[in-house]
């Protein structure tokens, strides 16, 4: 299928052939018909890519302050390795289209093929042929409504989540200021509330055009005070609703000249907000952020897990938001038609980003993409084939399942330099970093579809580096068909899924193969680790060890922390833990490790060579967060009395005992260390992934 792509590092925009996405559980694929180009927000991400690195950190001052944190918890070199990684992947653009439903996933049971629905979200809702799309991002269109107009959706539903903020009133005198798209569609839903509408903006034809939408139109210039007070019968603007995409300060500052005292201002458009404070306190104005197209937006579990909130406590979300600017178009209460400037075909896509270039004087509003409406319901195209520059001979063949930051800045270049390695194809779940991966490391083909990884013949060894909670999955699959498994950790998120990895595996070496799968446990190759290593190898008696980890703070936010896609940090990445350092991985063996922790977090028991019962113990955690706790590990050796009994009393005495000074030194510690005092790592600190 055909996608606008974008390179986040030279700015540069392109239509590209990728594999169309996948369709997951609680999602619709929907062939896109429209699609509208949001002119502020991708000019901004033009703007964006285009700056320099140190103009990318002044703008974005957030994303550079993650880059400084990342560095100091895994060193400058890793970090310059993943944001270089970032930077040089490409992008989907747009976020609002239309189109037809070609296919519904699990658990999704309004939505049906062939409907007619529009669609929302950035990354999923683009400027695509094929699109995959949540369903409490979806929404259906009714009759009245065309393809053309339904493709404003999520435009509408911002300046929806705007006027509701404002909580407008019949017959108040609202301001909205700044009559780009997003103000234009706010100006006609604040005359459809039965308000007194008075458009602002630096540009005189806006002026005008907003006056027919039978509103007044003032120009942002030194009368503007005056010409709104007039207005308003000298009193101001009840609401103003700040639509404007500036650099500038000035709106901010001009505001509190054409409000009312008491008055409310509500902040749609993306502008600094360096407040004044004199001139807001001395007219106690509100100051309302509406954020995107209403509640639900940016929450995990209500747009990508499909979890509804209760319509009795919050009437308005951002799906409903939608449905509502649909049904005000279907009762022709507004209107996007007139907003409408241009329409480009996906082929010649590129002239509508020239056109909102810098460089280009004509003038636009609307921008629609348009797409094939005659394409076969079931033509949808996962995979896309390249011509390879030049084979190198090989001994593994991978076939690679998943690129996420992690694979793509560790694993994929550190298997493309060992000697005998070859990549021949890659899968994805979006199509568009499987097309950029397979054209850095000359794949001959990139699709979303796994079959065509598990069932090509050259294909003889698997990477899986996908979310977790897939991992196992892939992993009896390419068992089945025989291949050569490389999956990051962890192996599974449940017991049930290790169990069946193991009743395979088994059953396997029982009839004669010859099996290989390795877990990417990382800590045993750690220069530290093989130093510890050396230091016992010949040391036979028990051992205890206090193993920190300083592993950095993930947002609870992140999907690893989700209990179904991530499971938690615990069995993502605690586990490799507790591996021996003295275990190498060896052909034909499977780890027993990582899900245990879903039974018991604070004991974990693995049997290790030869029918020893090893033993862990994880202390008590704290309970500031689960990332900034030092995990405490405590190998207590190598039980004398075999796997089939447990310690005795004396045993148990001594442990207790051991606990008890660690712990009261600690309290000592607590108490005596300065304020700004922050744990050290001992070196052994595992990089922060784990595919996906």
């Amino acid at each position: 299928m055909k996608s606008i792509l974008q390179n986040i590092k030279t700015g540069e925009v392109s239509v590209e052939d990728i594999p169309s996405p996948v369709l997951k559980k609680g999602n619709i694929l929907v062939r896109n018909i429209c699609s509208l180009v949001s002119a502020g927000t991708e000019k901004a991400v033009l703007e964006f890519s285009n700056a320099s690195y140190l103009k990318k950190a002044k703008m974005r001052p957030d994303l550079f302050r993650k880059v400084l944190n990342r560095a100091k918890n895994e060193g400058l070199w890793q970090t310059y390795k993943i944001v270089s990684e970032l930077l040089e992947q490409k992008i989907q653009l747009g976020y609002s289209s239309a189109g037809k439903v070609i296919s519904v996933g699990e658990e999704v049971n309004d939505i049906h093929v062939g409907q007619r629905v529009a669609c929302a979200g950035l990354f999923t809702a683009t400027h695509s042929e094929i699109v995959s799309v949540p369903r409490n991002l979806v929404t259906l269109i009714p009759e009245e409504v065309d393809y053309e107009q339904a493709c404003f959706v999520t435009l509408g539903a911002i300046a929806l989540q705007g006027v509701r903020l404002a909580e407008l009133s019949l017959g108040e005198n609202v301001v909205v200021y700044g009559l780009g798209l997003v103000g234009m569609i706010t100006a006609q839903l604040a005359i459809a509330a039965g308000c007194r509408v008075i458009g602002l903006d630096i540009d005189r034809e806006k002026v005008e055009s907003v006056k027919e939408l039978k509103c007044n139109g003032v120009l942002i210039d030194p009368d503007m005070e005056r010409n709104v007070l007039n207005l308003t019968e000298g009193y101001g603007a009840d609401k103003v609703l700040l639509c404007a995409a500036t650099k500038s300060n000035d709106p901010i500052e001009r505001i509190p000249e054409i409000t009312r005292q008491k008055g409310v201002l509500v902040v749609i458009g993306d502008v600094p907000m360096n407040i004044p404070r004199r001139a807001y306190y001395d007219k106690e104005i509100d100051i309302k952020i509406s954020r995107s197209y209403g509640p639900g937006r940016y929450d995990m579990s209500y747009e990508d897990g499909g979890v509804d909130y209760p319509y009795a406590y919050v009437r308005w979300t951002e799906n409903r938001n939608m449905i509502s600017i649909l049904d005000l178009l279907a009762r022709k209460r507004i209107s996007f038609s007139e907003l409408i400037t241009h329409r480009f075909g996906i082929h010649e896509a590129l002239k509508a980003y020239s056109l909102i270039d810098e460089k280009s004087n004509e003038r636009y509003l609307g921008i629609v993409i348009r797409y094939c409406e005659d394409e076969p319901k079931d033509q949808v195209a996962k995979s896309v084939k390249y011509t390879v520059k030049q084979i190198r001979r090989s001994i593994v063949n991978f076939g690679v399942i998943g690129a996420g930051n992690f694979g793509k800045a560790f694993l994929l270049p550190a298997f493309s330099r060992v000697e005998g390695v070859r990549y021949i194809g890659i899968c994805t779940a979006s199509g568009v970093s499987a097309a950029s991966v397979a054209k850095k490391y000359n794949l001959e083909f990139a699709t979303s579809n796994t079959d065509e990884i598990f069932n090509h013949p050259e294909i003889n060894a698997v990477m899986i580096a996908t979310r977790h909670d897939s991992h196992a999955k892939y992993i009896i699959r390419g068992l089945e068909e025989n291949k050569a498994i490389y999956v990051e950790k962890p192996m599974a998120t449940t017991m049930e899924d290790l169990e069946a990895i193991r009743l395979l595996f088994e059953k396997k070496r029982i009839n004669g193969e010859d099996p290989f799968l390795m877990v990417g446990f990382n800590r045993r190759f750690s220069p530290l680790a093989v130093i510890l290593r050396e230091v016992f190898s010949s040391h036979n008696e028990p051992i205890s060890v206090i193993y920190r980890v300083n592993a950095g703070f993930v947002p609870s936010t992140e999907w690893v922390h989700d209990p179904h896609q991530g499971a938690g940090r615990a069995v993502g990445q605690r586990h490799q833990l507790l591996e021996r350092p003295d275990q190498p991985q060896l052909r034909g063996a499977v780890a027993d490790l990582g899900s245990h922790a879903h039974r018991d977090p604070d004991q974990v028991r693995q049997h290790g060579p030869a029918g020893r019962l090893v033993q862990r113990h994880l202390p008590g955690r704290r309970r500031d967060g689960p990332d900034r706790q030092p995990v405490g590990v405590e190998l207590q050796g190598i039980d004398p009395l075999g796997p089939n009994r447990e310690p005795g009393p004396r045993a148990d005495r001594g442990r207790d005992e051991r606990r008890r000074r660690r712990h009261d030194l600690s309290r000592h510690r607590r108490q005596h260390r300065s304020p700004d005092h922050r744990p050290q790592g001992h070196g052994l600190h595992p990089p922060d992934g784990g595919g996906g």
